[in-house]
């Protein structure tokens, strides 16, 4: 009886209550980054003095799972930074772009007053100089890059230190689609001094965007906003991240949102280390990936490849930011999971703004199909051994 007692008390409180997913305040017995994975309320729900419990979401055509709400706690880190598109012309999601060319170099020629000729690179700005030849460089010319400070808070080197970046996930990108498949961008990036005033700025061009947004990019304007953080390296991650939407989608257009949002946090990791580029582990992501796979969420691996706006930007977000980046970090850190990437990558570039199914081009081109991909995947989350970085 008083088993049957308790049963029908967490029935009564999951049906009434349900739980909510969020990023609060740490309570006086949490860590500051612990919070739970909530879901939402479900109609049906079966339960057992175990609390095994499952609920989802349903929307036309895709079932969204939530996570499994037995008593576990996924740690969201509160330094979590989530990123929200500014709505696009429903045609195609993409910036504009231009042919990626090389750079010229220009020879003048030209003759002093006494007589003597001289050739240079620079043309001369006292003498009448003619141009000698002019022949392109082995530099691509592959972006323009223009920082828009909305106060004072100039980050100190951030234009030197981003083109060099950018150009090397151009190079990294070039070796995943090809140096014919690149078009070049224009890096508009507005930069304002404080979260604040962002957050302004943010609710005006876009509606509402949650404490942890950190920052968007919006192609009807084909502006990159975000600020300047305390820390200079966090804001070189977040212009490294909204530059990577510019790039990837000026090459793709229209993109599932885990490799969206998968390649900018990739991106966003990379540095120069001596004479090589390297992309770090990103810790908090995969520690909260590895709790939520832990979780039982998602309960079906296709559907979160699958997954539309309106079933990313909900309460789980920060679990699916976290998954994405730990999806691609996996497989651009194998041969065969690099080989899958760059296939999918290099059939978007052919279907150009097109819907395309990821995860069926994933069965397709993985070895062993999706369900061996997953498996591999998850495995990998599993593993706490330490993740090594990736050299270029």
């Amino acid at each position: 009886m008083q088993r049957q007692f308790i049963a029908f008390g967490v029935l009564l409180v999951l049906g009434v209550g349900g739980l909510y997913v969020a990023y609060p305040e740490a309570r006086n017995d949490q860590t500051p980054e612990q919070a739970l994975v909530a879901t939402e309320p479900a109609a049906d729900v079966v339960a057992t003095a175990e609390v095994d419990v499952t609920t989802a979401v349903v929307v036309p055509e895709i079932s969204i799972p939530l996570p499994v709400v037995a008593p576990r706690i996924v740690t969201v880190p509160t330094s979590a930074t989530t990123f929200v598109e500014a709505p696009a012309e429903a045609t195609c999601s993409a910036p504009p772009t231009e042919v990626v060319t090389r750079d010229q170099t220009s020879i003048y020629r030209w003759t002093d007053a006494s007589g003597n000729v001289h050739f240079s690179d620079k043309k001369p700005a006292s003498a009448s100089a003619e141009l000698y030849t002019s022949q392109e460089s082995g530099r691509f010319n592959y972006f323009d890059l223009a920082i828009n400070y909305r106060g004072q808070n100039i980050v100190p080197f951030l234009q030197d230190q981003l083109n060099g970046q950018v150009t090397n996930i151009y190079e990294i990108m070039a070796d995943l689609v090809g140096v014919a498949q690149l078009r070049h961008v224009k890096l508009n990036i507005v930069m304002f001094p404080d979260a604040t005033s962002f957050h302004q700025y943010a609710q005006a061009s876009v509606g509402n965007v949650s404490s942890n947004t950190g920052g968007y990019y919006s192609t009807l304007t084909n502006e990159a906003v975000t600020y300047t953080y305390p820390d200079d390296e966090r804001t070189m991650e977040v212009a490294k991240h909204e530059s990577t939407h510019v790039i990837a989608m000026g090459i793709m257009g229209k993109m599932p949102l885990w490799l969206n949002e998968g390649l900018a946090e990739y991106f966003s990791k990379l540095g120069v280390r001596s004479q090589f580029s390297q992309v770090v582990v990103h810790e908090d992501w995969l520690q909260l990936a590895r709790a939520t796979v832990q979780s039982g969420y998602p309960q079906r691996f296709a559907e979160f490849l699958k997954l539309e706006p309106e079933g990313w930007r909900n309460a789980n977000e920060a679990n699916h930011y976290a998954l994405a980046w730990s999806l691609v970090y996996y497989m651009m850190g194998t041969a065969q999971g690099k080989q899958t990437l760059a296939k999918l990558m290099q059939q978007m570039v052919e279907q150009y703004c097109q819907s395309f199914d990821s995860a069926e081009a994933l069965a397709r081109s993985y070895p062993g199909g999706l369900n061996a991909l997953e498996k591999e995947f998850y495995a990998w989350l599993a593993d706490d051994t330490v993740k090594a970085p990736h050299t270029y």
